[in-house]
C-alpha cells in the first residue's frame, strides 16, 4: 500500500471527496485565469492537499503526468502549426497552477512549523511537574516587571515561597506522593494570586511569585493569602492526608535593582521566616 495514501486516510481523508475536488480542479483549469477567483481556487486546492496530508511530490507527479497526457493528445489531435502555441499556453497555465498550489503548501508548512515552535517555547516556559512557569520563565517575567518599574516609575515585588518540611513528605510517603503534593501546592498558590501575577517553580519545593506593579504592603497581603491557602486544608493523597504549611519572604525592588538582587532579598526574608518558626511571612525592607 502506498504510504502516501495511508497518510491521507490517517488524517481523515475521504477518497470520494478528494476525487470530486480534483475533478472540479481539472474542469476549471485555465478558465478565468486572469481573475482573483481563479487564484483563490488554486490556492484552496493547495490548502486541501496540505490539510489531508497529500505529499507535495504526489501533486507534482500528477502535474507531470497531466503534462505528458496533454502533450500526447496534442501531437495526435492538433496540426503541427497549432501544436506549439497550444502547448505553450497550456504549459504557462500549468506552471501558474503549480506555483499557486505550492505556495499554499509552503504557507501550510510554515504555519505548522510556527505552531510547533510556539508549543515548544511554551513547554520550555512551563514546569513539567507543576504546570506553573519554569524558573527561567519566572525570572524573565521578573526582568520585564523591573523594566516596566523603571520606565513607568511603578513598584514591583516578589514573594519567595517554600513548603515547610517537604522533605519529610518524600521520606514518609515517597516521591510520587511528593510530586502530587507539589502539583496541588502550585495550584493553591496560583489560586491565591491575581490573574496577571506570575507563579514559577524556582527549584525543589520553592516557588517564585512575580508581582508586577505591586507595592510591598500589597505583596505582603498576597503572601499571607498564599500561606493561608496552603495551610487551610490537608493535601489528599493516596493512602491518607498530608498537612503542610509554608514560609514566605517578600521584597520590593529598589531602583536599579536587578532580578538576582531582589530575589536574594526575598530569599533572605524567607529564611528569616523559617528561623522564626515557619508558617509565617517575613518582609525584607532593603
Amino acid at each position: 500500500e502506498d504510504p502516501s495514501y495511508a497518510t491521507v486516510m490517517a488524517r481523515g481523508g475521504d477518497p470520494g471527496r478528494l476525487q470530486a475536488a480534483h475533478r472540479d480542479y481539472l474542469r476549471g483549469f485555465g478558465r478565468g485565469h486572469e481573475g482573483l477567483d481563479y487564484f483563490e481556487s488554486r490556492l484552496r486546492m493547495g490548502v486541501v492537499h496540505a490539510h489531508h496530508g497529500v505529499p507535495a511530490g504526489v501533486y507534482l507527479g500528477a502535474c507531470a503526468a497531466l503534462a505528458g497526457l496533454v502533450r500526447r493528445v496534442a501531437e495526435e489531435a492538433l496540426p503541427a502549426e497549432a501544436r506549439a502555441p497550444a502547448l505553450c499556453a497550456f504549459t504557462k497555465l500549468l506552471l501558474l497552477d503549480t506555483s499557486l498550489v505550492m505556495e499554499a503548501y509552503v504557507q501550510a508548512e510554515v504555519a505548522e512549523l510556527a505552531e510547533l515552535v510556539a508549543a515548544e517555547r511554551e513547554r520550555a516556559r512551563t514546569d513539567a511537574l507543576t504546570g506553573v512557569r519554569s524558573r527561567a520563565a519566572a525570572l524573565e517575567a521578573l526582568e520585564e516587571a523591573l523594566a516596566r518599574a523603571a520606565l513607568e516609575r511603578v513598584p514591583a515585588s516578589v514573594v519567595m515561597v517554600d513548603l515547610d518540611g517537604f522533605k519529610a513528605v518524600n521520606d514518609t510517603w515517597g516521591h510520587p506522593v511528593g510530586d502530587a503534593v507539589l502539583r496541588e501546592a502550585a495550584q493553591r498558590i496560583r489560586a491565591a494570586v491575581r490573574d496577571f501575577d506570575v507563579v514559577g517553580r524556582y527549584g525543589g519545593e520553592e516557588f517564585l511569585v512575580v508581582l508586577a506593579g505591586t507595592p510591598l504592603d500589597v505583596a505582603r497581603r498576597i503572601a499571607e493569602r498564599i500561606r493561608a491557602r496552603i495551610e487551610e486544608a490537608p493535601f489528599a493523597v493516596e493512602g491518607g492526608r498530608v498537612g503542610l504549611t509554608t514560609s514566605a519572604g517578600v521584597a520590593e525592588a529598589a531602583p536599579g535593582e536587578g532580578p538576582a538582587e531582589v530575589v536574594a532579598r526575598a530569599d533572605r526574608a524567607l529564611y528569616e521566616a523559617k528561623r522564626a518558626g515557619r508558617n509565617r511571612v517575613r518582609v525584607d525592607l532593603g
